[in-house]
């Protein structure tokens, strides 16, 4: 460190324990410093032997890495760290309390009523906020009335006072000022460095004791700790982490820097003979002055190679602190404590200020050219990197200068290029050696100088005794890493994994250990399946501090695979807590279940807060069946495949019962071909076992008598791999299948084959169906394409009788529910039907490959396009919420396309006509002002200046100028808002040719313009021809890249739209066909669909090739929960509950609600009745939260006037909560409404 230091004798090799006084002796500043030094480190290394390199208190970890602002930030949590066995904290979050002084929303001033000072880049996080709605300080300004103001990037709070949270961010840290953020996208390790600087006097005035006058006493060691970010591909490339890069891969003794070999240095004085007088200097060699010095030889900018370094002859102590910059002279503190180490005429200084410090970087060198008073003036300025003269003029150039800082003295002059391995000499016989290795700004070494002996103090080689080459002294940098962070292409930031060591306090360093009870096993009794059966042990577990039982403490115990029960059976409890006795055992009794044939408790440790503490301990037990009893089938050919007891004895029972037709299939059998064996017309009963059974075609069962199959429930999987369905049965006399798991999971576009509208389960032309107890599953796809369970008549041989009973339905993404045609009696009940999480693995460019979405998205590009007058010449419009104005100007349109992106108006602008033409005016001003902003307007004005000159130039009036940009006064007009114009900017014009149009887009009139360019129409004939070009822009900016990127407001709707793509499927329940007598929808629950129930009768007319309108007969759809969604934002979604072409119809209580987070963009309607409707209709009883229209009953048929007594149509008690009061029904007339409310 600098500072005005005899020498530094702390030598920790040397073991010493502490500094004693001895009576009547000298005392010296190294003596005292080394008696803090000896203290410190001993501190320090015991800290680092009981945490380790680094470590996080596990009470207040600091230096967390939080996200902030929706990520556009990232933030640094408060609390300590320890790296090498040094503390450091961090406080925060600080509260603060703030009072309005002006301005609303992002335009507010506040003032700091109370806390700290901010600065620019904090965030400040309202009370009850998080940080990811944190607000970033942007402006800072004068105090009022000694209080600070500020204004930030966005509004805070309306009110009027406000608390908040302050944050430093990685921008604003105490000890690195500017700093910026990564600003390319790709992985970071985000980490802290840890160094010590020194700080006296002239860098901290209140070190100063004034009451003495103005001398400086002892200077500070002041920690500084700084949050940086490295690339993780260049850790790797610099050889500090090796690839795959994790939290792991920071050992201790790490450096962002890698393996690379550190530099050193060897001094050395040429020996001197001993001289009798002590007064009188040696004739020869050594070191030649009559004065000790502690000279100081520093890096001044490091590198990889090397780099140029200078020195003082009294360690660098040799500073001053300046205020300002006066008419070319710096204006001093001081020139120094005394004359002889005052600052003199034509001696080189270094000047450097707080920022370039805490950055590690070199500082101005420059030569003292006259001294007056503390007016100190330059001769020379060097620049800090390279050396080079920084002149204005013939003048140094003082302007390159912080404003304020230090000046140091260093008697070296300039700084010298590092030449490895040559002697160098510096001053009065003193050498020094540099060794090749990595050098860092601020690298030093002492060394300790005396007149008497003639030498410099220098460690030798203890075998050879020459000069040892040593390491740099400082600076000493501490590394820990803190997280893994990731910037997405959109400037977003994750936190990835946080990498810090969080430690316990050693009071807190419990043992949680597994004493007994698990792999006990017990024999349940098949007669009484119901009946719990104990285990002999109890569950134990232990709880010590180092050898120490701790009583009293909580363990929770918790059953998570099996239904048995903790503790006496009649508790009937399935999580219990015990607590630790005595001996710290914490145990419990444990009765398994009949049924389950590997049960799991898991047992945690808690603390006083009911959280889990420590790592969880399971225990197993198993029951002793026969179907866990392993059997070898080696002498008993008969019984070949079965590898149980139980298995075999099934077989031999299969065996012994030849002539009945019940089939038992095993796992591992070859049961598609166990299924296909069965006999035309036989009636069988089929048994699959527990097992997974696999197949990558669709199983078929054709022609058969009545079959009943069923499994184990969950427990008998059947799966089709890359097939759309795993059982196809056609034509059986009927069809019963219960308790078992099917799927068909692989999304569509990995299917080697594709049928129509198949379901896992597919039931064709079997005139009695029965599917109860399953759990069915499908892939999804770009669009309708499969069913989880399809049944189907036909129109001529319709099915007796469907029903679809408790079954569970997982559909994959935009794949339909359950699906029946043409049947006499229908019954769907019980059933729970959800849209499997996430996407399928469907990208959105998948998505746009079909026309269906493709045409969706190319509906919320152009909205509602119509054909406009064509305007030419030099008349040229903009539109801005409900208003456009229209003006003439020879500046192209799009020119002012890019004024008006660069500049958008203020809102009290786009209020008014008036306001909006002020804000034409107030653009064609900027562009007079600032010509570069038209390339037209400057060759005007380079055209104009050309013909009349330059003096007459001058003097042209500027009303003349603005003629150049807008001709005339603007026009503007008030136009109604567009519906489903998405949320863009509103109205696009475009133009080719002779004809004009206009549409709603989200995409701005600007990118509109590009993609015309980019892609010209090329035979326009009308207004329609036009129409269909923007349309094919539009798909191409939803569907390629490359246009998107050169479209900014087409990327940021592209990742609006498809951030909010939600994961939905299409229809839950659907019943079609040409018959559909009976039909009863009840108590089935729907999650995720974006239709609930679509019942429709209809027939195909061979002879017309159209639809014939056939009625359904009696249909209720009553008690059903309907959670529906849209496919997408903005999306149109016609109905919720749909049913056309019925007799007789009741629909009641049943609830239509959002699936998940609710939505403004709602379903036209709610209940929609449609088509051909008979003499009875009843809706009543239902709750309909997602639609525009409740309740829409729209008959097509015309209406006998004088029949109308003979209709009962009612909509009664029913909500619609989303609707206007004329919403909640629309129907004809005479339906009857009562108790019907939005």
């Amino acid at each position: 460190m600098t500072g005005d230091f005899t020498r530094d004798t702390f030598r920790p090799d040397k073991g010493y324990s502490a500094v004693r006084m001895q009576q009547g002796r000298l005392f010296t500043d190294a003596d005292w410093n080394e008696e803090g030094d000896i203290g410190r480190a001993a501190l320090r290394t015991t800290t680092r032997s009981v945490i380790g390199a680094s470590g996080f208190p596990e009470d207040a970890p600091g230096f967390a890495i939080l996200a902030g602002a929706g990520g556009q930030t990232l933030l640094i949590g408060g609390g300590q760290a320890y790296l090498d066995g040094i503390g450091i904290s961090h406080s925060a979050p600080v509260r603060l309390m703030l009072l309005r002084v002006s301005g609303t929303g992002a335009a507010t001033r506040w003032r700091v009523e109370a806390g700290t000072r901010v600065a620019e880049g904090d965030y400040l996080v309202l009370v009850g906020n998080t940080p990811a709605q944190a607000v970033r300080v942007a402006a800072l300004f004068d105090d009022v009335d000694g209080r600070q103001t500020f204004q930030a990037a966005a509004a805070i709070s309306a009110a009027n006072d406000a608390q908040v949270d302050r944050y430093r961010s990685a921008e604003s840290q105490p000890f690195l000022p500017g700093n910026n953020l990564p600003t390319v996208a790709g992985d970071y390790l985000a980490y802290l460095d840890l160094w010590e600087r020194p700080i006296t006097a002239a860098d901290e005035p209140l070190i100063r004791e004034t009451a003495f006058g103005g001398p400086d006493t002892a200077i500070r060691d002041q920690l500084v700790w700084q949050v940086k970010f490295a690339r993780t591909a260049d850790l790797v490339a610099a050889g500090a982490v090796t690839a795959p890069v994790s939290c792991a891969s920071f050992a201790p003794g790490w450096s962002p820097f890698g393996p690379a070999a550190t530099g050193a240095m060897r001094a050395r004085a040429n020996p001197a003979a001993a001289a009798a007088d002590p007064c009188a200097l040696p004739a020869t060699g050594g070191y030649r002055s009559l004065e000790n010095h502690l000279y100081r030889v520093e890096i001044h900018n490091g590198s990889p190679a090397g780099g140029r370094w200078k020195w003082s002859r009294d360690n660098g102590g040799g500073a001053a602190r300046y205020g300002k910059i006066d008419n070319g002279a710096l204006i001093l503190d001081s020139l120094g404590p005394d004359e002889p180490s005052a600052l003199k005429k034509d001696e080189w200084v270094e000047i450097l200020d707080e920022a370039r410090r805490l950055k590690s970087l070199p500082g101005f060198f420059a030569r003292i050219s006259d001294i007056n008073g503390i007016r100190v003036s330059l001769g020379e300025v060097r620049d800090p990197d390279t050396l080079a003269a920084l002149t204005n003029g013939s003048a140094p150039d003082l302007t390159v200068l912080p404003e304020k800082g230090i000046i140091r003295r260093w008697e070296g002059g300039l700084p010298i290029a590092i030449v490895p391995d040559v002697w160098v000499p510096v001053e009065q016989g003193i050498e020094v050696e540099f060794r090749a290795g990595r050098m860092a700004t601020g690298d030093h070494w002492q060394i300790p100088a005396r007149s008497l002996a003639a030498t410099i103090e220098w460690p030798s080689k203890d075998a050879i005794g020459k000069p040892a080459a040593l390491p740099a002294k400082g600076i000493a940098h501490h590394y820990a890493a803190l997280a893994l962070v990731t910037r997405n292409a959109n400037g977003i930031w994750t936190v990835a994994s946080d990498c810090r060591n969080i430690f316990p306090p050693l009071t807190a360093l419990r043992s949680f250990l597994y004493l007994g009870g698990d792999g006990q096993e017990a024999m349940p009794n098949p007669l009484t399946p119901a009946t719990l059966v104990p285990l002999a042990s109890p569950l134990r577990a232990g709880v010590i501090r180092g050898k120490t039982p701790l009583p009293g403490l909580a363990v929770e115990f918790e059953i998570i695979a099996g239904d048995g029960r903790l503790g006496p059976v009649a508790d009937n409890v399935k999580k219990r807590v015990a607590l630790t006795e005595a001996d710290g055992v914490a145990q419990i009794d444990w009765s398994l279940d009949a049924a389950t044939p590997t049960q799991r408790v898991v047992a945690r440790l808690l603390n006083a807060a009911g959280q889990p503490t420590h790592l969880p301990i399971q225990f197993n037990a198993n029951l002793s069946t026969a179907a866990a009893t392993s059997f070898d089938p080696a002498n008993t050919p008969l019984l070949a495949g079965e590898n149980t007891v139980q298995g075999a004895i099934e077989k031999l029972a299969g065996q012994t019962q030849i002539g009945c037709s019940t089939y038992i299939v095993t796992e591992g059998s070859d049961w598609a071909e166990i299924l296909k064996s069965i006999k035309d017309g036989e009636d069988a009963a089929i048994c699959f076992q527990r097992g997974t059974y696999e197949t990558g075609i669709p199983v078929e069962i054709s022609n058969k008598g009545h079959l009943t199959l069923h499994g184990a429930g969950e427990g008998t999987q059947v799966i089709a791999r890359r097939a759309e369905c795993a059982l196809l049965f056609k034509e059986c006399a009927s069809v019963t299948i219960r308790d078992m798991a099917v799927s068909a999971p692989d999304g569509s576009g990995a299917l080697d084959d594709f049928t129509s509208r198949h379901g896992p389960v597919t039931i064709l032309d079997c005139p009695t169906v029965e599917v109860t107890g399953m759990t069915l599953r499908c892939g999804g796809g770009v669009a309708a394409e499969r069913t989880g369970l399809a049944i189907r008549g036909s129109n001529e041989k319709p099915l007796d009788s469907v029903h679809v009973t408790h079954n569970r339905l997982s559909i994959g993404l935009a794949q339909d529910g359950i699906l029946v045609t043409d049947a006499v009696h229908i019954l769907i009940s019980d059933n729970e039907l959800a849209v499997v999480p996430g996407k399928a693995g469907v990208k959105p460019g998948r998505l746009l490959e079909d026309k269906d979405w493709r045409k969706r998205v190319v509906d919320l590009l152009v909205v509602r396009p119509r054909e406009v007058e064509a305007r030419g010449g030099g008349n040229r419009e903009f539109r801005a919420g409900t208003i456009t104005a229209t003006f003439e100007s020879p500046m192209p349109q799009e020119e002012w396309n890019l004024l008006f992106d660069a500049d958008p108006p203020r809102a009290d602008e786009i209020r008014t006509i008036a306001g909006m033409q002020g804000y034409i005016k107030r653009v064609s001003d900027v562009v007079v002002a600032d010509p570069d902003r038209s390339p037209t307007y400057k060759r005007a004005l380079r055209t104009m200046g050309g013909r009349i000159g330059d003096t007459r130039m001058a003097a042209v009036d500027p009303e003349v100028k603005r003629s150049l940009v807008l001709i005339g006064e603007p026009s503007a007009r008030a136009e109604r808002e567009q519906p489903n114009a998405g949320d863009g900017d509103g109205q696009v014009s475009l133009k080719a040719g002779a004809y004009a149009i206009k549409f709603g887009s989200p995409v701005s009139q600007s990118d509109w313009s590009k993609a015309m360019k980019q892609l010209r129409p090329l035979d326009i004939t009308s207004a329609a021809d036009l129409i269909g070009h923007a349309r094919r822009i539009a798909a191409r900016m939803a569907a390629d890249d490359e246009i998107r990127e050169r479209l900014p407001s087409a990327q940021r709707w592209f990742n609006r739209f498809t951030s909010r793509l939600p994961s939905y499927a299409r229809q839950a329940i659907t019943c079609g066909g040409l018959t559909l007598t009976t039909v009863q929808i009840r108590g089935n629950k729907a999650f995720g669909f974006v239709r609930g129930v679509h019942v429709g009768a209809s027939g195909h007319n061979p002879e017309t090739g159209r639809a014939d309108l056939v009625r359904a007969g009696n249909v209720t759809i009553a008690d059903n929960h309907l959670s529906l969604r849209k496919p997408a934002a903005e999306v149109y979604v016609p109905m919720a509950l749909f049913v056309g072409n019925v007799d007789t119809l009741r629909i009641q209580r049943n609830t239509l609600d959002w699936a998940g987070q609710a939505s403004d963009d709602l379903f036209n309607h709610g209940i929609r009745v449609w088509g051909d409707i008979g003499h009875y209709l009843k809706i009543s009883d239902n709750r309909i939260t997602i639609a525009r229209i409740g309740i829409a009953v729209q008959p097509i048929m015309p209406f006998d006037r004088q029949q109308l007594f003979r209709y009962l149509w009612v909509a009664s008690d029913n909500l619609s909560e989303a609707s206007f009061p004329a919403n909640v029904v629309k129907a004809p007339k005479f339906l009857l409404r009562r108790d019907n409310r939005p």
